[in-house]
Parts: C-alpha cells; structure tokens; sequence
C-alpha cells in the first residue's frame, strides 16, 4: 500500500513537473496577441490619473496626469512641475490647444512641437495616446516588440524610444498598464497609472 501511495505521488509530481516546463509557442502568444489588440483598438473612450518622473538632461520633474480620451478627442492635464501651475493640452488630430493655468493659450497642429516650445519637454504625446493602453503606436515604426506570458507587451522598441509594461491591471475584465517606462537619449519618463476608468 505504501509503495503504491508513493508512486502516485511520483506520477503526480511528474506530470506537474511537465505541465511546468511545456514551453507556451511563440505562435500561440502571437495569436493571443493580436486578440487582445483588437480588443485594446476598439477602447475609444478612457480616462486615467497618474503620477509621473521625468528626468530630462540633468534635470528632472515630478508630476500629476490627467489624461481623458474620447474617441479622437483627448484633453490631458499635467499638474504640479511648473511655476505656473501646470498646464492643459486638449485636441484631436487635426490641431492641439495648450493652455496654462494663467489662461495663456497657443495652438499648433501636433502637440508635441507646442509642448517642447513651451516647457522644453520632449514628450511624444501623439504615440502616449496609444502606449498608455499597451499598444504599439500607429504613428512610429515597430522594431522590437516582447510579449509576456499572458500575450501582454513587456517591452517594446519604436523609432529612438523604448518602452517597458513593468505591471498591468485588471479594468473591467481588460488588463491595461499600471506602469509604464519610456525612454531614448535624452529623455526618461515613469508613469505609475492610480487610477482607470473605460467609458464615458
């Protein structure tokens, strides 16, 4: 009876020993890759609240997001790194407005020209939009891309930028980012997503 206990526990621990190392296909985590890109590319309406590090040549800031996106509408808020009290860029792909918290306005047809004029920051806020969700930007090329084993981006490489997904979470039934790393040469920025919202 003895020798028998112990050989089922020898066959257990074998067959979860090889349930363990069965290596998931590269094939399959594609597949269920390009499942959940369809489903991130039909999220037309969001909203989220971060915190963020932005270190730039020597200096470096620390700042408050704000970003709500509806449709090809966005209108994202940075708060807290100016003295003049953060400031508002709200468009879509036609044109952007910025606007400081004293009411000074300007307006261009890219954000990300406007913004650097205006703060020296240079953030791409055009591919952001879709790296927030976790996905590859449809503005830049794809070079490198790593998927996890639950077919999420872990890392990705478009134009000079780098971007690391650390951690996502769950939002309503979708995993979306937490954390996010973007980098090149001159830029490094650290967003740690509080708080998702999907829909209106």
């Amino acid at each position: 009876m003895r020798f028998i206990c112990q050989a089922a526990i020898v066959s257990i621990m074998l067959v979860l020993a090889a349930c363990a190392t069965t290596p998931i296909s590269t094939d399959d985590l594609e597949s269920r890759w390009q499942q959940r890109q369809i489903e991130l590319l039909a999220l037309t309406d969001w909203q989220f609240k971060a915190r963020a590090s932005i270190r730039q040549d020597k200096e470096s800031w620390q700042a408050g997001l704000r970003w709500q996106q509806a449709a090809a509408d966005y209108e994202l808020q940075i708060l807290g790194p100016f003295s003049m009290g953060g400031l508002m860029l709200k468009g879509d792909e036609q044109q952007v407005v910025l606007t400081l918290a004293d009411g000074q306005q300007w307006q261009a047809a890219a954000p990300e020209g406007l913004l650097q004029e205006t703060t020296g920051w240079q953030l791409p806020i055009s591919a952001l939009r879709y790296w927030v969700q976790g996905l590859p930007a449809a503005t830049l090329p794809l070079t490198e891309k790593e998927l996890n084993e639950a077919a999420q981006i872990s890392s990705m490489i478009q134009g000079e930028w780098h971007i690391k997904f650390p951690e996502y979470t769950k939002v309503k039934g979708l995993y979306l980012p937490r954390k996010i790393v973007i980098e090149n040469t001159e830029l490094h920025l650290k967003m740690v997503i509080d708080k998702w919202q999907i829909g209106s």
